[in-house]
């Protein structure tokens, strides 16, 4: 990790134009490499390399995605893309403005606390999975009578906390593609199921991918499954119900084939 200083000459070009510009601007250049990745330079107006060390603002400007993501779960998950404001006045304006972060607010605080109970940060907690398990439990509260609101908060965090998600991997810039992760990516032996539902399913630890083959001959891929998440599988009284439930609507799936083309395939 190396430290450069450079002046942009382009500004000076500008000043000319504006006279309210400075005609120099001193930066700091950081040169890092990441494993996997190529050289990167990061430029900042932080000049002081004792009171702003290098590695420190490396891992900072790679923190500050988490606003990003943040903002993604807001406009994707919560508002569905809908993110046209319907209010006509600005206190109406304020108001949806406030309403929807606090809702975002609220879901990341109940995240914050399954992660403290189940000792992992934050970010392992699937927000998707949070917000949908919240959104169906306030609507079953709106029913319920208060004395009952405890218990319901107690089988939230327990469904909260089966969406623990693995430790993210740093991506390689080389090396299979995240949608390669198919078949032949599996290391765990096909377990037959006793279900109506299920025939039998395998997972991989390495790239969480769960394979569910059904009753009626089809195969699906589910991405993004953690090895916790499996293990509740294979021990759900009801594995079908625990399937639609907790999996098939909440991770990215895709279709893999059906028994028979498989079989037909081998002949």
């Amino acid at each position: 990790m190396a430290t450069r200083w450079w002046k942009s000459r382009s500004i000076a070009r500008r000043a000319q134009k504006d006279p309210f510009l400075p005609r120099q601007w001193m930066v700091r250049a950081i040169v890092y490499q990441r494993r996997g990745f190529r050289p990167q330079t990061l430029l900042t107006s932080l000049l002081d390399a004792k009171a702003y060390p290098a590695k420190e603002l490396v891992e900072r400007y790679h923190e500050r995605w988490e606003a990003e993501l943040g903002f993604d779960e807001v406009k994707t998950d919560m508002l569905e893309r809908q993110e046209a404001i319907r209010s006509k006045t600005p206190s109406g304006v304020a108001q949806e403005l406030w309403g929807v972060g606090l809702a975002y607010n609220l879901v990341r605080l109940e995240m914050e606390r399954v992660a403290h109970e189940a000792q992992v940060p934050p970010t392992r907690i699937s927000f998707i999975m949070a917000l949908r398990l919240i959104r169906d439990e306030w609507m079953w509260s709106s029913g319920a009578s208060p004395g009952a609101i405890p218990k319901h908060l107690r089988r939230l965090r327990e469904d909260i906390r089966r969406f623990v998600l693995p430790p993210r991997q740093p991506k390689k810039a080389e090396g299979n593609a995240a949608g390669d992760c198919g078949r032949s990516a599996m290391t765990t032996s096909r377990v037959i199921l006793e279900s109506s539902a299920l025939t039998a399913v395998s997972f991989s630890p390495e790239t969480n991918v769960l394979e569910v083959e059904f009753r009626n001959g089809l195969i699906y891929e589910y991405l993004g499954v953690s090895p916790s998440l499996y293990e509740q599988l294979l021990t759900a009284s009801s594995k079908g119900a625990f399937l639609v439930r907790f999996i098939r609507n909440c991770f990215q799936y895709r279709r893999v084939a059906r028994i028979r083309e498989l079989s037909n395939a081998t002949k």
